[in-house]
């Protein structure tokens, strides 16, 4: 998977990638067992999963569907993950879709 996976930007706080269809962006389940950009973040960042408020998606800040390709952006941090989260709810974060 980490073939189809590109960097398209990264600083000491954050990283945003190309995320391929097809990818699962984090596990579905306890049981789905499928490769998925959190398992690939955590071992390209070397991010202790643990440290996380929820450690199955240790640094995503928000998904993009199995489907659907595109920037995904990921923090390297808990503090940066809320900050970045935080963002996207408040809708100070411009996306662009385009189909």
């Amino acid at each position: 998977m980490a073939n189809n996976i590109s960097i398209l930007y990264e600083d000491s706080a954050c990283a945003v990638v190309n995320k391929p269809a097809g990818v699962l962006t984090h596990s579905a389940s306890k049981i789905d067992n499928s490769a998925t950009l959190s398992q690939w973040w955590a071992r390209e960042a070397n991010l202790n999963s643990e440290a996380w408020p929820e450690p199955s998606r240790a640094g995503i800040v928000h998904r993009l569907d199995n489907d659907t390709s595109g920037a995904i952006v990921l923090a390297k941090n808990p503090k940066v993950l809320k900050k970045i989260q935080d963002q996207f709810q408040n809708r100070s974060v411009k996306k662009k879709y385009i189909a």
